[in-house]
């Protein structure tokens, strides 16, 4: 079966989950939680990857383009 293409999940990267999970961030270490701190630092750091990893695509895509122009 075929998956169907919908679209880029979050076409302008991922700078709103990051910001969402640094301010969650924030406010469990100022509340010393450490379950928290624990589970919104795994996922601040999986959205922070998988923004270098589009960046990392993006500057790849703009080198083939600038390529191709040239």
């Amino acid at each position: 079966m075929k998956k169907k293409n919908y679209g880029a999940r979050y076409p302008n990267g991922y700078a709103d989950k990051i910001g969402y999970y640094q301010a969650k961030l924030s406010i469990a270490v100022n509340e010393l939680s450490l379950g928290d701190i624990k589970f919104f630092t795994d996922k601040l750091e999986y959205f922070m990857d998988k923004q270098i990893e589009l960046d990392i695509r993006n500057a790849k895509a703009m080198a083939r383009l600038a390529e191709l122009i040239d």
